[in-house]
């Protein structure tokens, strides 16, 4: 940040210099620095730490050849759209976005039944911007894939690509047996405003869980409506406040995503906590600081870093305690500088 406050592109030569450094950290801020201070006469180098053995220097290679707007070397991110690592995969979707390439969207439509959700999101998102209504049908496939969350993804990914004529079958989704997918089914059908099939979004204002509930309350409030106006409910428990029509920046009603994320985050899965912790720390939640903190008694080192990085995010100073706590009988040395990391954030 510096660099760039200071204009320093003349010192390219430097900072691509730290290309070959043995600290995996110092290549990747290196390829950051590079795009900051707009060197871009070192593209090559940048390109190199494409292949690149450490996952975070690939991605941090890929987010400065974006920033730098490299298109030329699209064909050789959209490799990466198949690397082992989410990060990666991700850091790629992004940049081809960036590049408007279509070329890559059958690509991009296989990440719709990536492992990890916030891939699969991001894709749903590149479709959308590069004019994907092409691939609705293979997208349509996808809503009777044995995996609830892909099928969920998917029905969302018809309503954000407007395919009316999937409506149908979108709504045979609402008596799936996974809340979520319920869930999705009913904020596809009302962003398609599918009227025809408002009896029985209807059907679901009883449904065991909370957050379809809530949604099939304002979808049905929506669907009923004489027009097209976005219209709001009060919910069906009195306590939640107001449930408007969901816009293109949510995933899930108020509570929902982030229990989503949470569950997430506390699989055992490893290649897949980073995302859930990079969602759950960007929106606006403040509340619920310990629940978070018992993602420090999880056995992963990279979920107990994952839940150090959202409470820092959160800059809730209850935090800083369950942080000390959590350092005295921490083993692992980098999740231990994490915390001590975290700790003199929210102090300042």
């Amino acid at each position: 940040a510096a660099l760039r406050k200071l204009e320093a592109k003349h010192m390219g030569s430097e900072i691509a210099a730290l290309f070959t450094h043995s600290d995996p950290g110092v290549r990747g801020d290196a390829a950051f620095a590079l795009a900051q201070v707009g060197a871009t006469a070192f593209k090559g180098g940048l390109s190199a730490l494409l292949s690149d053995r450490e996952p975070r220097v690939r991605c941090s290679a890929v987010f400065a050849l974006r920033q730098i707007d490299a298109r030329y070397l699209a064909q050789d991110i959209s490799l990466l759209l198949k690397d082992q690592d989410p990060r990666v995969r991700w850091a790629a979707v992004s940049a081809l976005v960036r590049f408007e390439s279509k070329t890559y969207r059958g690509e991009i439509l296989a990440l719709l039944q990536d492992k990890d959700p916030l891939v699969r999101w991001s894709a749903v998102s590149a479709l959308v911007k590069l004019d994907g209504k092409a691939l609705t049908a293979e997208v349509g496939q996808l809503l009777s894939n044995p995996d609830p969350a892909i099928r969920a993804d998917a029905a969302l990914a018809i309503g954000r690509l407007e395919s009316k004529g999937m409506a149908g079958d979108v709504a045979k989704l609402l008596s799936d047996r996974d809340a979520r997918v319920r869930w999705s089914a009913v904020s596809t059908l009302q962003r398609l405003n599918a009227k025809a099939f408002v009896e029985d979004v209807g059907r679901l204002l009883q449904d065991e869980d909370r957050d379809v509930r809530l949604g099939a309350t304002a979808a049905h409030t929506r669907l009923k409506a004489r027009d097209d106006a976005s219209a709001a409910a009060p919910s069906p428990e009195g306590g939640a406040g107001r449930i408007t029509t969901l816009s293109d920046r949510s995933t899930f009603l108020p509570g929902g995503y982030a229990r989503e994320v949470t569950r997430v985050l506390e699989s055992q899965d490893e290649g897949i906590h980073w995302s859930a912790a990079w969602t759950l720390g960007r929106p606006g939640l403040r509340e619920g600081p310990r629940e978070i903190a018992t993602l420090f008694g999880h056995p992963l080192p990279e979920v107990r870093r994952a839940g150090v990085w959202v409470l820092a995010q959160w800059g809730n100073p209850e935090a800083v305690e369950l942080l000390r706590k959590a350092l005295e009988g921490e083993k692992d040395a980098d999740t231990k500088q994490a915390m001590r990391e975290a700790i003199g954030s929210l102090q300042r």
